[in-house]
């Protein structure tokens, strides 16, 4: 709760008593990446305190009634490579500086390129050129369609 409502100050003051910052059912990361305010100092906080950046969301989710137990895998940076609020670019920009993988794969294999692609966020394009200067492999073959964000972007 206090991640998700950008609550810099009252996390702080509870990290001392925190002992290990992995054990949050999900990861930080992804629930400060939730909010539609900006939330990039209580990213900054994480990414100083440590906290797995390349850490993936294990929940369940029911994609289809094909594969209704598959886990999501979801990263932070699969959420901001969305563009869906502005302060994503930024966002991005420090997991990416901070030496996130820029080709972790979610459960469905794609990348956070393929997620910027795809992407239906006003800034979804200039994320995947965020994901393109700090370079992401374009010829990545996605398992679940045999496509490279490449061929993504050429459809």
């Amino acid at each position: 709760m206090v991640v998700r409502w950008g609550l810099t100050s009252m996390l702080e003051v509870l990290l001392p008593h925190m002992k290990r910052l992995e054990t949050v059912s999900l990861p930080l990361l992804n629930t400060a990446c939730e909010r539609a305010m900006p939330n990039i100092e209580i990213m900054k906080l994480l990414v100083n305190l440590g906290v797995n950046i390349d850490a993936q969301d294990e929940e369940v989710k029911y994609h289809n009634i094909y594969r209704p137990n598959t886990p999501t895998l979801l990263t932070a940076l699969h959420i901001l490579a969305t563009g869906k609020y502005w302060w994503y670019l930024k966002a991005l920009t420090l997991l990416l500086e901070a030496r996130a993988n820029p080709d972790i794969q979610k459960g469905n294999g794609e990348t956070p390129l393929c997620t910027a692609l795809h992407g239906t966020g006003f800034w979804a394009d200039q994320c995947a050129f965020i994901l393109l200067e700090y370079g992401v492999n374009v010829n990545l073959i996605v398992p679940k369609t045999s496509l490279t964000p490449l061929n993504i972007a050429i459809e």
